[in-house]
């Protein structure tokens, strides 16, 4: 043993201290296991080894040299790390997964990365096809993030912790599908059979770079266990086929109730604080409330709402995508991503936590204004996007959902005189991404389960191809349409059937979630009479 040995109590077989040792410095033990890997070594320096130090100087047992008091040291500090820690049962198993601050900054500030990459190598330009680019690139970041400041530091710890709590942006999601999906769900389906014996059928579905969903079955039981057996999909191809279909089903209605905006945007801040709530329109724009009431706010209650505001933009821009903004590129290039128009003059966007309060507050009340001269449709826009890819980024136009219907009525704007037309702005009626009028009141919402739970024909279900790797387009408009008791009754008239009610009878008036197709064939037939 490293430490030195103590005469009043002789050292226990499975423990290297006595008693007395150990009463010196278990009031520090619940402390140390709560903290992090900082705090956990401030701990141990401030107050552990005092502690432990002093009761050994007290009963004359002083370390003969430096190098053994440093032995002492290491030998305690690593005894409390192996026994300190938290438990962790076979139960209790938590997700490794954590973003890292270098693929954040890569993300944005990827010009910077770039500019940095360049100069590790010695060239003036490179791309990430560039020999040695990986490895200098892990340079570059490195440097960068040693030369920043303590505020920018703990701005990115904090975007961490952000990211960690409400996931990786949706681009950056489905990239990562595309190369791990079947790798991530075996290694799962291995390791809880090889520890707890859980043998698991999955049915799962992720989303492709094109927006398209992929609704896939993984089985490894066979192999896992050595019986030489068909796959289970293969035994009951039929069960498997209906379950999948039922899990587009619902996956689709979620979708179309997050691209129409079937559920109120919050932007409230907390119980105690000031609140606002964002409204949407039929095709999911945001509108701010006129007057706002932002008395009271502080500056995370102004970020709150920029971050909701600006996210549903951004969303609606990439066809439900991605609500994460490119702040950095949009930094190096506003012009490009917005135009001066919907923005106050010299203004500069960037992440809500770099951006003053007044001017939060002065960037929605110009907002506010053009909401009210030519509506939310028009109060603003994006008017590019950012496409990652393995190779890089590329900038397209966006593709808001009525992309061929409402354009500004102020095209003589003092600062944006050349901004291209984007056609006229209907009144009375809401486009759709096909550019025909949609009379009625559109969301995205689809029957509830307990209707297609009573549907004794599951070959009537929209069912996927049958192959594992069946693909399934989905766009940005609305799934269903959302139509009255009265509406109802004249579809019933012309001969479309109608399904059972997508609310409760405790819900108020019947309401009926109409296929979109079979609403358009409705409005045909009551134009045409």
């Amino acid at each position: 043993m490293s430490g030195p040995e103590n005469s009043h109590r002789p050292p226990r077989k499975d423990c290297s201290y006595n008693g007395q040792e150990l009463e010196q410095i278990l009031p520090y033990k619940d402390m140390f296991k709560k903290g992090t890997k900082p705090e956990q070594l401030l701990i141990m320096k401030s107050q552990i080894l005092p502690a432990m130090f002093n009761y050994w100087a007290s009963i004359g047992k002083d370390p003969q040299s430096e190098a053994e008091s440093r032995d002492w040291a290491q030998s305690l500090s690593g005894w409390c790390a192996n026994n300190w820690r938290m438990s962790q049962g076979a139960g209790r198993k938590l997700n490794s997964w954590k973003p890292k601050r270098t693929d954040l900054i890569w993300r944005d500030r990827e010009q910077d990365v770039m500019k940095e990459v360049a100069r590790v190598l010695g060239h003036e330009m490179v791309t990430t096809q560039t020999p040695r680019f990986l490895g200098a690139r892990q340079t570059a970041l490195s440097r960068i993030l040693a030369c920043q400041t303590a505020a920018e530091q703990t701005a990115l710890d904090a975007e961490v912790e952000r990211i960690l709590r409400e996931g990786n942006p949706e681009e950056i999601k489905r990239r990562l599908a595309r190369k791990f999906h079947k790798k991530r769900v075996h290694q799962a389906m291995q390791d809880q059979y090889r520890e707890i014996g859980l043998s698991s059928i999955v049915i799962a579905a992720y989303t492709r770079e094109d927006g398209k969903l992929v609704v896939d079955a993984y089985d490894c039981i066979s192999e896992l266990t050595g019986v030489a057996l068909p796959s289970f999909e293969q035994m009951y191809s039929n069960e498997m086929l209906t379950m999948k279909a039922s899990l587009l089903k619902y996956l689709l209605a979620i979708r179309a109730k997050q691209i129409q905006g079937a559920t109120t945007i919050g932007a409230t801040v907390n119980a105690e604080g000031p609140k606002v709530a964002l409204t949407y329109t039929a095709a999911g724009f945001p509108i701010l409330p006129r007057p706002m009431s932002t008395r009271g706010w502080k500056k995370d209650h102004w970020e709150t709402l920029f971050m909701d505001y600006m996210g549903c933009h951004y969303k609606l821009a990439t066809g439900g995508k991605s609500s994460h903004p490119p702040y950095g590129d949009i930094q190096q290039q506003q012009m490009t991503f917005i135009e001066n128009k919907y923005l106050p003059r010299n203004m500069k966007i960037a992440q809500a936590r770099n951006l003053k309060q007044d001017q939060i507050a002065t960037i929605f009340e110009y907002i506010g204004q053009r909401q009210e001269m030519h509506g939310p449709v028009q109060a603003f826009r994006f008017k590019s996007i950012l496409k990652r890819t393995d190779k890089g980024k590329e900038i397209l136009a966006a593709r808001y959902p009525d992309a061929n219907a409402g354009a500004d009525p102020d095209p003589e704007h003092h600062r944006n005189a050349d901004a291209e037309s984007e056609g006229q702005q209907n009144h009375g009626t809401t486009a759709n991404p096909r550019g025909r009028p949609t009379r009625g009141k559109k969301v995205a919402r689809a029957p509830r389960p307990s209707d297609a739970d009573a549907d004794p024909k599951p070959e009537r279900e929209p069912e996927p191809d049958a192959s594992a790797d069946a693909e399934h387009g989905i766009t940005p408009e609305a799934v269903y349409v959302l139509v009255e008791q009265d509406v109802a009754n004249q579809m019933q008239i012309v001969g479309l059937q109608i399904p059972n009610p997508c609310n409760g009878p405790a819900d108020g008036s019947p309401q009926y979630a109409i296929p979109r197709d079979i609403y358009g064939t409705f409005l045909q037939q009551t134009t045409t009479s």
